[in-house]
């Protein structure tokens, strides 16, 4: 909790220094988001949800920033997915991916980003779909990040899927490769 607490003070700082000097920028956005996430860790969804939303509506006016929101949209593509609203979630992940892959295509965002909307998709019952969306994180995140947690998360979600397939041994190899 001490390194979340430092991290909020930090990212509240540079939000209040951005909404007071630029309130209509990238850095307003960006601060929002970071605060967002860290209020998110500590598992304040409303909160984490408020910020999220006025870094968005920042966003909407202004020309560019089309990373920074795609990570906002996955940011409440998680928090609607805590709260099982799997359809929510969905439309969110499927917006945020949008928006990573026209920008940063190779990134550990697209990966992370491509992994959530595997989960949802999974939520949601579509296992081809979600295996679909696991396999492109796990080789984005691959070429983009190597070892990354991204990765890692990846292979995991690739055994949960193979397992819900009924494929014990390949379920059994991407958790090996995960180890």
């Amino acid at each position: 909790q001490g390194d979340l607490a430092t991290a909020e003070e930090l990212h509240r700082t540079a939000m209040t220094h951005a909404m007071r000097n630029a309130p209509d920028s990238l850095d307003a956005a960006r601060s929002l988001l970071n605060v967002g996430s860290v209020a998110s860790g500590r598992g304040d969804l409303a909160a984490a949800q408020r910020y999220n939303q006025a870094a968005l509506r920042i966003l909407a006016r202004l020309p560019t920033g089309r990373t920074i929101r795609g990570a906002v949209l996955n940011n409440l593509g998680q928090i609607a997915l805590e709260r099982g609203e799997t359809e929510k979630a969905l439309r969110l992940f499927e917006r945020a991916a949008a928006d990573i892959n026209a920008t940063a295509p190779v990134s550990y965002m697209a990966s992370t980003v491509e992994l959530n909307l595997s989960e949802a998709l999974s939520a949601h019952g579509d296992v081809a779909a979600a295996r679909e969306h696991a396999d492109k994180a796990l080789d984005v995140g691959a070429r983009a990040a190597p070892g990354s947690g991204s990765t890692l998360e990846a292979l995991i979600a690739r055994g949960r899927l193979a397992r819900l397939e009924g494929d014990g041994d390949l379920a059994e190899e991407y958790f090996d490769q995960a180890v």
